[in-house]
């Protein structure tokens, strides 16, 4: 019981929630500002200016997450430039840049060293995707990922840019959701 007490009280002190807590469709999304990898500074206004934009929050480190990014980028690539699909990852620019050199990712990552937006968009695991739209108002929130959920993600996508949804390679992907 005490292991239990100390291990909730560190994951609520790093900034952490329960999966319960996340935002919830239909909710105004917090605004942000981000510099992200392609050297642009990024507003939740920009990323929504011509549509939903699709938010990947990435914790570096993570072990699911080291699993996910292999369909996420999948996703990115079949959609890039239809649609708007960006990370968001806890470090700098400089521990992007080692994470990237591993998961090589398509898409640009806004950096997030202080937690800022994760927690105000209370992405308390990784992975996970919240669809913001034109509006400012979250669509979908997908807390973890699995075949399913990335099916519904490259839907949304689909929907987004305009087009018929693309067949992406979802092999391997969990049945049910799984989030580190």
């Amino acid at each position: 019981m005490g292991v239990l007490v100390v291990g909730v009280a560190v994951l609520v002190a790093v900034g952490f929630m329960r999966p319960n807590d996340a935002l919830e469709s239909g909710e105004k999304a917090p605004a942000f500002s981000a510099a992200g990898s392609d050297g642009k500074t990024h507003t939740l206004a920009s990323l929504t200016a011509k549509g939903p934009a699709f938010l990947y929050f990435i914790k570096d480190g993570c072990p699911v997450n080291a699993d996910a990014v292999v369909y996420m980028n999948r996703l990115a690539e079949a959609y890039k430039g239809k649609a708007t699909f960006v990370g968001v990852i806890n470090t700098d620019k400089s521990g992007y840049e080692r994470w990237n050199k591993t998961y090589k990712s398509p898409i640009p990552v806004l950096f997030d060293p202080d937690l800022k937006v994760i927690r105000s968009y209370k992405a308390s695991a990784s992975p996970w995707v919240i669809e913001v739209g034109k509006d400012g108002t979250i669509g979908q929130v997908w807390k973890g990922y699995s075949s399913k959920s990335l099916g519904e993600i490259g839907t949304k996508l689909a929907s987004a840019a305009g087009v018929k949804p693309v067949q992406v390679d979802l092999k391997g992907a969990p049945g049910s959701m799984a989030f580190g």
